[in-house]
């Protein structure tokens, strides 16, 4: 038994060491910047805005001008046309169209950014399941460390005589209790990493991320009414029904403009040949539809339907952002009074415990089970704590997405 618990901490350490000296160690900020940079969603939704740009674009060209041959022989006369032809925009319904298509593509692009910031929130979920991963690994190994090091002495005094069986064999089955528990652990990080590695581009091995914590300062929550406005003024998807709000009102108005016809000039040559005598001269028209079935009326009540119905949509939205904003913030709120209340109620009490139940038990005071509860509880309390913290910024970073920016000072 001594043989593979030095085994597997020498196999452990390796790997551990190994690992360190390769290891590609990122903050939370710096993967937020190669995720950016990096990820195909991120260029394949900027792409889309470029797209959207240049599909309006064709709403608003001018109309190519044409040209028209025609030739007509009657009567011994024959006359000859080379016409030009040109609409002419004088309604205004081109301006129109194109103050329609901008705001569309700053629809466009707002719903663009809101689509980012939310995938930029995943990459900050899946960077602080990492860090907890990591931080949870780390306890796990140092509680094991620690009853390894109970069971050796539990091994020696058994030997000399101080010690029974029992003991040993009860710290033995906690080890591996402890070891078992830490390649699962073990497990859960590596799918952290492959998760944040996906988020990031990284084709390579994925197992040499790691997760580097910032400063643990917590920062400054401001009042749930400013958070809220700052949501209101913030959030890209709020911003983009905006526009298409003001791209479908100019939509609707340049329905209208159809009741004023677009005039169509042509302007040309003719030439006449009649008998043995030929002339040449000038052709020019005017040419105006009449809007008598077609006035625009339906592409204005349709465009009028739709204005109304994104005003409803826009009210919904501002409505549900206000209740997830005052939702996210109780639970952020509460959050920090749980980890605060916690850290300050349990302290060190875990390991100090564990001191003394081991003292407890040297003295014969205790038996090996108080020793393991106590050492079970000092693994306990780590735990919850990287839990709780984990959980902590969780709640800040559900804060954030819901706000559309940054919330903390």
């Amino acid at each position: 038994m001594r043989v593979l618990s030095r085994l597997f901490f020498a196999v452990l350490a390796s790997l551990t060491l190994a690992t360190l000296a390769m290891a590609q160690e990122l903050t939370e900020d710096q993967a937020v910047v190669r995720f950016m940079e990096q990820n195909p969603e991120v260029r394949a939704l900027r792409h889309r805005v470029s797209e959207q740009r240049q599909q309006n674009r064709t709403r608003t060209l001018i109309t190519n001008p044409t040209v028209v041959y025609t030739q007509e022989n009657a009567a011994g006369a024959r006359d000859d046309f080379l016409l030009f032809r040109q609409p002419l925009p004088i309604t205004g319904r081109r301006g129109l169209l194109d103050t329609a298509n901008r705001e569309a593509t700053a629809s466009t692009e707002a719903a663009t950014d809101y689509e980012i910031h939310q995938l930029q929130m995943g990459v900050r979920n899946a960077f602080a399941s990492l860090l907890r991963a990591q931080r949870r690994e780390q306890a796990l190994g140092e509680a094991l460390r620690e009853i390894d090091e109970t069971v050796r002495i539990l091994a020696a005094r058994e030997r000399e005589g101080e010690g029974s069986r029992f003991d040993r064999l009860r710290g033995e089955r906690e080890l591996e209790e402890r070891r078992a528990t830490l390649a699962e652990e073990m497990i859960t990080r590596t799918r952290a990493q492959s998760n944040l590695a996906r988020l990031l581009g990284i084709a390579g091995s994925a197992e040499l991320l790691v997760a580097i914590a910032t400063a643990d300062d917590e920062p400054s929550l401001p009042p749930v009414v400013q958070v809220v406005e700052q949501a209101l003024a913030s959030r890209a998807d709020l911003r983009a029904g905006l526009s298409r709000l003001a791209s479908v009102s100019a939509e609707q108005e340049a329905g209208r403009r159809l009741r004023f016809p677009e005039p169509l000039l042509t302007g040309g040559m003719k030439r006449t040949r009649v008998g043995g005598v030929s002339d040449a001269g000038y052709s020019f028209g005017v040419e105006v539809s009449i809007p008598l079935f077609n006035r625009g009326q339906t592409e204005a009540a349709l465009a009028a339907s739709t204005s109304n119905r994104l005003r409803a949509d826009q009210n919904v939205l501002r409505l549900r952002i206000e209740r997830e904003v005052r939702t996210a913030y109780r639970v952020a709120t509460l959050t920090r009074q749980q980890v605060r209340a916690y850290v300050e109620g349990a302290g060190t009490s875990g390991e100090e415990l564990a001191r003394i139940a081991r003292l407890a038990y040297e003295e014969g005071e205790q038996g090996i089970l108080e020793l393991i509860d106590a050492h079970r509880l000092a693994l306990t309390t780590r735990l919850r704590e990287v839990d709780l913290r984990a959980r902590g910024r969780q709640a800040e970073i559900e804060l954030n997405r819901v706000v559309g920016s940054e919330v903390f000072q």
